[in-house]
C-alpha cells in the first residue's frame, strides 16, 4: 500500500508540476519583434515597458544609471506640442569610445536577453553600439543603430550569457566628438522554454492558417463522419540551397538536390571574376548550363551577384582601372548580364557586401552603389533587387556550437520570424569543403547538417502531421496548414467509390483584407472552405 500510495503522489506531483508550467508559459510576456526603422522626432514607449531596466524613460532623472568612464553624464527633457514631455539621457565630452553611462544587471545562464533603445547624436551621425561588460564572458554586443542628429533612430538586438553573474550595459561609439543620447531603453529576459512557444506561436500565426472544412449534402445539411483527407502539392515557403559546377553531370548530387529543393542560387558561377577572367572575354556556359539544369527541374534562381564592393573579389584586370573606365567597365557587366538573364532569374542581387566594403563608392563617388540599381531597374523591372551583406542578422561567434545545432537555431529563428520570407542555404556541395558547413558526404549520405534541413523540410510538409480527420456532428474539421497549395479529397462511408476532390490556396491573412475575416472562438483567423456532395448515384444504394 506504501508504495502504490507513493507511486500516486509522484504522479500527482509530476502532473502539478506540468500544470504550473503551462500555465507559466501562458502568462509569460509575449515576444515583440517589431521593428520601427523610421526616425521620429520623440521615441515611443520602450518595449516591454522596459522590463530589467529601472528607470527606462528617464522620467525619474538619472535614477538607476551612472556614469560609465570619463563621460559627462546628464539627465534633460525636451518639449513639443504633439509629444508633450520627454526625458532622456545624454553622454558628452567623451573622451573614449565607450565613455558614455551605465546601468547594472545580473544576468542568467540559460536565459534570452532581448534588447531595444532609441538613440540619437548631438550632430553628425555616427554608429552606436549597446554593449555588456560581463566578468566571464567578456563584453558583448547586444545591438547597435545608426544615430543622427535630430531625430531619433532605434536599434534592437539581444544576448545570452554563459555563466551567471553581474553585466554593466554601456553604450559606445567610435566618434568620440558626437553625444551620445539614448531613450526608451528595455531588456526582457525569456526562459528557453518560453522562446520555444513564442516561435511556435509565431509560425501559428505568421506560416500557418487554421482552414477549416464544412461537408454539406445536396439539401444543405451537415454531414457527420466525412472523411476529409489532405495532401500538399506545394508549400509557400521559399527554402532552397545553393549549387555549383560540381552538380553537372553528377546523378547523384542531382537526385539529392531536386528531391528537396525548388530555389537555388550559383555560389560563384555568375561572379563577374567567373564570367570574364579576362577584359572583354566573358564566358557564360558554366553559368548557362547551370541555368538549364534548374529550369529543366523547374528550380527558381536567384542571381548572385552582379558586383562586389569587396576590393578583393574583383576580376584581377579592374583592380586597377579607375574613374571612367571603371564606371564603363562596371556599366557593361550591368548590361552584359542583366540582359543575357532578363526573365529567367526571381532575384539579382546587385551589389554584395556593400555595409562592410566599398570599392565602387571609392572611385566613383558616394553614389555609385545607388546608380547601379538605377540601372538594373532599367533592364529589368520585373526581377527583384536586393542588396546583400553577412552578419546583419547573426555572428556565429560561438565556436563550441556544432555545425547541426547551428543549422537548427537558424531555422528555428528565421522561421519564427514573420519579416523572413525566405531561407536560403549556402552549402554547395565541393569535396575540397563546403562553406560553413557540408549537408552531405561525398556519396551524397546526408551528415548530420543535412538530417536537420530534412527534418525542416519535412516539417513544412506536414510529414509528421496526421492529414486526415473526419467531420463533427455539424459537419465541420479543421486543421492548421502551412501556407501553400493542398488537394482535399472528402470521402463517406455511405458513398463508396465517390469521392470529391477539390485543390485549395491556404493564404497568408494579408490576402484576405477586401474580404469578410472569419475568427473563430479564440480569435485566430480562419479559411472557411465549404463542399456539397453532390448526390449519391443509384448504384450505391445496392
Amino acid at each position: 500500500m506504501a508504495s502504490s500510495s507513493s507511486s500516486y503522489l509522484l504522479l500527482l506531483l509530476l502532473l502539478l508540476i506540468n500544470i504550473l508550467e503551462c500555465l507559466l508559459l501562458a502568462r509569460s510576456v509575449p515576444y515583440d519583434s517589431s521593428f520601427n526603422p523610421v526616425c521620429l522626432a520623440t521615441p515611443p514607449k520602450p518595449l516591454y515597458n522596459g522590463g530589467m531596466v529601472v528607470n527606462p524613460e528617464f522620467n525619474q532623472g538619472l535614477k538607476g544609471w551612472r556614469q560609465f568612464g570619463e563621460a559627462k553624464v546628464e539627465h534633460r527633457i525636451s518639449y513639443s506640442e504633439e509629444d508633450g514631455l520627454n526625458s532622456y539621457i545624454i553622454a558628452s565630452e567623451r573622451k573614449l569610445p565607450y565613455h558614455s553611462f551605465s546601468q547594472k544587471f545580473h544576468l542568467q545562464k540559460g536565459k534570452i536577453y532581448t534588447f531595444s533603445a532609441w538613440v540619437r547624436t548631438s550632430h553628425e551621425k555616427a554608429p552606436v553600439a549597446a554593449v555588456f561588460k560581463t566578468k566571464r564572458a567578456g563584453y558583448i554586443k547586444a545591438g547597435w543603430g545608426l544615430a543622427v542628429s535630430g531625430c531619433w533612430s532605434m536599434m534592437k538586438g539581444g544576448l545570452h550569457v554563459n555563466a551567471s553573474g553581474s553585466a554593466h550595459l554601456y553604450f559606445e561609439s567610435e566618434n568620440t566628438d558626437v553625444e551620445i543620447w539614448a531613450d526608451s531603453i528595455s531588456l526582457q529576459s525569456f526562459t528557453r522554454e518560453e522562446w520555444k512557444s513564442h516561435q511556435q506561436q509565431n509560425v501559428e500565426r505568421s506560416r500557418k492558417k487554421i482552414v477549416k472544412f464544412e461537408v454539406l449534402d445536396n439539401e444543405g445539411f451537415p454531414v457527420e463522419n466525412a472523411t476529409v483527407s489532405i495532401s500538399q502539392l506545394y508549400n509557400n515557403i521559399p527554402v532552397g540551397c545553393a549549387i555549383n559546377q560540381n552538380i553537372l553531370g553528377n546523378q547523384a548530387y542531382q537526385d539529392w538536390f531536386t528531391s528537396r529543393f525548388s530555389y537555388t542560387v550559383f555560389e560563384n558561377e555568375l561572379k563577374w571574376y567567373s564570367i570574364e577572367q579576362s577584359q572583354g572575354a566573358e564566358n557564360y556556359a558554366t553559368a548557362d548550363s547551370l541555368l538549364q539544369f534548374a529550369q529543366n527541374h523547374g528550380i527558381s534562381v536567384r542571381g548572385h551577384n552582379i558586383l562586389w564592393d569587396d576590393p578583393k573579389y574583383q576580376p584581377s584586370w579592374v583592380s586597377g582601372l579607375y574613374g571612367e573606365a571603371l564606371q564603363e567597365a562596371a556599366n557593361r557587366r550591368v548590361e552584359s548580364v542583366m540582359s543575357r538573364y532578363q526573365g529567367k532569374l526571381i532575384h539579382w542581387d546587385v551589389m554584395n557586401e556593400n555595409l562592410h566594403f566599398h570599392f565602387y563608392e571609392d572611385k566613383l563617388g558616394p553614389s555609385a552603389s545607388t546608380n547601379f540599381y538605377q540601372r538594373a531597374r532599367q533592364l529589368d523591372g520585373k526581377v527583384t533587387l536586393f542588396m546583400n551583406d553577412f552578419n546583419t542578422i547573426e555572428e556565429p561567434g560561438d565556436y563550441a556550437s556544432s555545425p547541426a545545432n547551428y543549422a537548427q537555431k537558424i531555422q528555428d529563428e528565421l522561421h519564427s520570424n514573420p519579416a523572413v520570407q525566405g531561407i536560403m542555404f549556402w552549402s554547395a556541395y565541393n569535396p575540397q569543403g563546403c562553406y560553413q558547413m557540408c549537408l552531405t558526404d561525398g556519396n551524397f549520405n546526408n551528415l548530420q547538417t543535412g538530417n536537420v534541413v530534412d527534418q525542416f523540410l519535412n516539417q513544412l510538409k506536414h510529414a509528421y502531421d496526421s492529414m486526415s480527420g473526419t467531420t463533427d456532428s455539424n459537419g465541420f474539421f479543421q486543421k492548421s496548414l502551412y501556407h501553400g497549395k493542398y488537394e482535399v479529397r472528402i470521402s463517406h462511408p455511405d458513398r463508396p467509390g465517390q469521392d470529391d476532390v477539390h485543390h485549395i490556396h491556404v493564404l497568408p491573412q494579408q490576402h484576405h483584407h477586401h474580404h469578410r475575416q472569419n475568427f473563430d472562438d479564440d480569435h485566430r483567423p480562419y479559411q472557411l472552405h465549404t463542399v456539397t456532395l453532390a448526390p449519391t448515384t443509384a448504384n450505391n444504394h445496392n
